[in-house]
């Protein structure tokens, strides 16, 4: 297998879930877990916490987590 890329890029969908179903629920919880071996991890968590993105999970944070930072 070549070098890992960054894991949202393989997946985009998985980190704009939202969590109204289980299905998404799972994906989301998938795509945090992914986001531990990010190289990127705290460029990508800084940048969305600063834009204060609004949906998914952006450097292993959901959008109540990085509320929560942004305080």
């Amino acid at each position: 297998m070549g070098r890992r890329q960054v894991p949202c890029v393989e997946d985009p969908g998985a980190w704009s879930a939202s969590r109204k179903t289980p299905a998404e629920a799972a994906r989301q919880d998938e795509a945090r877990e992914a986001c531990g071996w990010c190289p990127v991890l705290e460029l990508c968590r800084a940048y969305a916490v600063a834009a204060r993105e609004p949906v998914g999970v952006w450097g292993g944070l959901n959008e109540r987590e990085r509320r929560e930072v942004g305080r």
